[in-house]
This record gives C-alpha cells, structure tokens and sequence, in this order.
C-alpha cells in the first residue's frame, strides 16, 4: 500500500490569488528581539530574518539602520530600533545633547523607512563613574519629561513613536536585569509619558520585567492602557523560554491586550539557554520562544510535529484567539514513494538528528528519508514477527506508540507501546528483550 494512503501534508489550494492567510484575525503582530538571539545563539541578521520568515512573524526588531534594506526586501519592519543605552539616559541632564542627536537621527531613519519606533530608557540614578552624577526619583522624573519635551515635536511631525521602557533591578544577571535602573518602576514611567503629554510617547510594556518588580499583569496592562506602545515577552525566571517551566500565564495576557484595543507589536526577548552559543537542542531557536500556528505554505504534515515545541505565546494564542480557514489547504500525499503499511504515528527524537520515525500497526518502525521524493525508508525495529495486530486486521490491536526518553541522546532508551490478540503473549521475556533493545546502536 502507498504511502499516500496513510500519509498526506497540507498545502495551499493552487489559485492565481495569494493563498489566505491562516490568521483570521491578526490582532497581534509578532516580532523578534534580534540582540537576544545575537547574544544567545551567535546568530547573523540572516538568521533571524530567515526564522522570522519562517514563523510567519512581521518584524525583527532592535536592528540597526544598515541592516534595514534587508529587512526591506524581506517585507519585514523594524518595530523599535534603540538610540542611546541604558545607563546614560534622560534623566541626566549632561546627556541631554548626546542623547538627543541620536534620538533625532533613529527618528528621521524611521519615517524613512516606514519603522515605528524609537527605544530610549530613563538610565541609572547614579551615573557619577560615567561622567553625571546621583539624581533623585522626583527630578529624575522631571529631567525625563523635560527632555522627551524638546524631541517630541520632532517626532509628531515625522509621525514617529518615542518608547521609554521599564526594566527591572531585582535580577543581577547580564541582560535579565539591570541593578541601578532608575525606571524600575512602572508606575513611575507611566507618569513619565503622560507628563510629556503627546499620543507619540508611549511606554514599552516588557511583562517579563514587569513580573519581576510588580506581577499583577492584567491589571498593570489595564492601568497603562493609553500609553501602551510596544509588547515585549519572556519566561521567569531568568529571560527564559516561554513555556510550562516558568511562571508567567500569557494566553490571559495576549487576551487582555485585544481586550483593551492593543494593535501593536508583540516581541518575544527570551535568552536563549545554551552555553555554548549554538541553537537550542532539536529545535528551532526561536521556537524556544515562539511557536506558531499553521504557517501559510507548510511542507508537510510532519512540520508540526517538530521535537519539544513548547505550548508558547503563539500556540497559546491560538486558542480562541486565532483560527485557520480550512477551505484553504487541501490534502496530498506526503513520501508518495514510500510503500507503507497502516501507518499510525509519527515522531522525531530529541537528540538533534531530524529524523522522522514512522510506526506502522503490524509491527515496524521506518526512519523516512530527509528527502520526501526518495523511496529509501530505513527499518528501524521490525516487530511483526510476533503478530501484533489481529489477522483479519479490522481491530485496533498492534504497535500503537512510540516515546522517546528525554535523554535519548544520552542513552538511547525509548519505549514502544502495543497489544495483541493473545493476552498471554506478553511475558516477562518479552519484557527483557524490549528493554535490551536501547543498547543497540542506532
């Protein structure tokens, strides 16, 4: 029996239109901190944008002017590009200048290329080692407005946003938190924007850092409403992957930002964990963070069943929030030339190979081929010697399921699941034989 016949992969219906989109509503317009992946995966422009793509995201972001032709030609935004650092911010008047020229300059590239916004902080409340000194909350905050107020003019009229971020100090790792920051507070920032009193300073709303120094998310959400300009996401503790291992509930969050009418861009700027600067682990490095639903032109049916994806922020949307229009995809068949026999499941494992194991109910395990078009499955395990599946083959019983251990990559265990006729024919040698099956090499 052909693989067709058990095996077949969603593609776009064949139109001289665009195929449609998947996403119905499109509310929230996902990015990608670049710097994140920069730093964590040693990843080039090339590979984000190239991962942007592919998840179907609408901006790399924090990137700076040279790179935006690029971004161009790949039909991607710029969501923010930053202007001066962290730690020489506005709230010191001897930066002002500095500061400003540059504000200035990223304003008049962004209404250029078309780029929303422009990233500035408040900066440290004691800059004396960098040339200012120590400022107080209350003039530090009056400093803030009074300079955003002799750039926001300029910004209005290019038609430009001017971003000011919370961030939190409680974390004293590199890049997860910044002790000394005077805008650890967001409360204290929100004040800050609606003190300059113009619809083009807005507040970068980063619910990781917010998390930290406050939690109360919804609420904070609630509160900023008016002056939310910008999303960023990450796990806690420690910048990490949005998933079950952290604790921040972002499906409530994402629902509350259409809730309150949020049309803008949501970034995720999670670090990713590898010590040794390469790509997470059997998986994309930045489906570590962001996972997507249904993409517009999926190769196969296996494309969704990549190792480890974590239910995530956009897999998390996708539950009422986001929805695919069936009328569409059709189906075709998937490794047209590979002979199957009733095919039951499929499963990669986590050791960083790709390979793609086909389970077959009479009792045999393929490794398919990297190439669809090719007919050379390899057998991995052959069970049908011992007559899983009834003879009339219109029950259920044979290999049903196949796991991989967590460590498969270490130790080479994993686990078949399957039943029979005969109820007898279960033994404890049965039992011995399958768990001497991990120490082959495979």
């Amino acid at each position: 029996m052909a693989a067709g016949s058990g095996l077949a992969a969603l593609t776009p219906k064949s139109s001289s239109a665009a195929p449609a989109s998947p996403l119905k509503h499109g509310k929230i317009k996902q990015s990608i901190v670049h710097w994140c992946f920069e730093r964590g995966s040693k990843w080039k422009v090339e590979d984000t944008i190239k991962a942007a793509k592919e998840l179907g995201c609408v901006s790399v972001e924090g990137l700076a002017p040279q790179h935006w032709d690029l971004l161009k030609a790949n039909d991607l935004k710029c969501a923010y590009v930053g202007a001066h650092g962290f730690v020489k911010g506005m709230n010191q008047p001897a930066f002002w200048d500095a500061n400003l020229k540059v504000i200035e300059e990223r304003i008049n590239q962004c209404a250029e290329y078309g780029n929303p916004n422009v990233l500035s902080f408040t900066g440290f409340a004691d800059t004396t080692a960098q040339g200012g000194g120590v400022v107080s909350l209350e003039q530090g905050k009056k400093n803030c407005i009074e300079a955003y107020k002799k750039i926001i003019g300029h910004a209005e009229k290019k038609g430009v946003v001017l971003l000011l971020e919370h961030l939190n100090t409680r974390d004293s790792a590199e890049m997860k938190g910044h002790p000394g920051y005077q805008g650890d507070n967001i409360d204290y920032c929100a004040e800050i924007v609606r003190g300059v009193d113009s619809p083009n300073m807005k507040l970068l709303f980063d619910i990781y850092h917010v998390q930290i120094m406050h939690g109360d998310i919804l609420r904070r959400l609630e509160s900023c409403k008016d002056i939310i300009g910008h999303i960023h996401t990450a796990g806690n503790p420690g910048r990490c992957e949005i998933g079950a291992d952290q604790e921040i509930n972002y499906p409530p969050a994402m629902r509350k930002l259409l809730e309150i009418g949020y049309t803008g861009y949501v970034a995720t700027s999670s670090s990713p964990p590898r010590s040794d600067g390469g790509p997470p682990r059997g998986r994309h490095p930045v489906r570590c963070g962001l996972t997507r639903p249904l993409p517009p032109n999926p190769p196969s049916v296996y494309y969704f069943m990549k190792p480890r994806l974590k239910p995530t922020l956009l897999s998390a949307l996708a539950v009422g929030l986001l929805a695919v229009d069936a009328s569409a995809y059709t189906l075709k068949p998937a490794y047209p030339n590979v002979v199957t026999e009733l095919p039951t499941s499929a499963i990669i494992p986590p050791d960083g190979s790709n390979r793609l194991f086909l389970l077959q109910q009479r009792g045999k395990i393929l490794v398919l081929p990297k190439d669809e078009s090719s007919a050379d499955a390899k057998v991995f395990l052959d069970f049908t010697s011992r007559a899983m599946e009834a003879k009339d083959g219109k029950f259920e019983e044979g290999l049903l399921g196949l796991a991989f251990h967590p460590e498969f990559a270490k130790n080479r265990k994993f686990y078949v699941y399957y039943s029979q006729q005969d109820p007898s024919a279960a033994s404890s040698a049965n039992s011995r034989s399958l768990k001497a099956i991990p120490t082959r090499p495979i």
